[in-house]
């Protein structure tokens, strides 16, 4: 549901607890959208500087022989969702705290 102040956009869950709340913007932030050459599927664009970046698994089309390191935004997973294996489970400020440690080289 939309605020009447045009300042937020806020979402609600199931519970009727406030799940999403983002600006309204007069224009989209600037950014760079890249695409396969192949397929035209959106791909990530990977910073010039870096040794790692993330794609999603849903772009592959063959088995890519590596397997999942760790469960991700744990801490949004449906109620009824299940985590059976032993990977580590990170929550969205763990992985946040992840991240930054590996772009600062630690």
């Amino acid at each position: 549901m939309a605020s009447d102040s045009n300042t937020t956009t806020t979402s609600t869950n199931a519970r009727g607890q406030v799940a999403y709340e983002a600006p309204i913007l007069d224009s989209p932030p600037p950014y760079r959208v890249s695409f396969c050459s192949v397929c035209g599927s959106p791909v990530p664009d990977p910073p010039e500087t870096g040794s790692w970046f993330e794609i999603h698994a849903g772009l592959l089309d063959d088995d890519p022989v590596l397997r999942p390191d760790k469960h991700i935004f744990v801490d949004c997973k449906s109620d009824w969702f299940e985590i059976t294996d032993s990977l580590p489970r990170l929550t969205k400020a763990e992985l946040i705290e992840l991240r930054i440690s590996k772009l600062k080289g630690s």
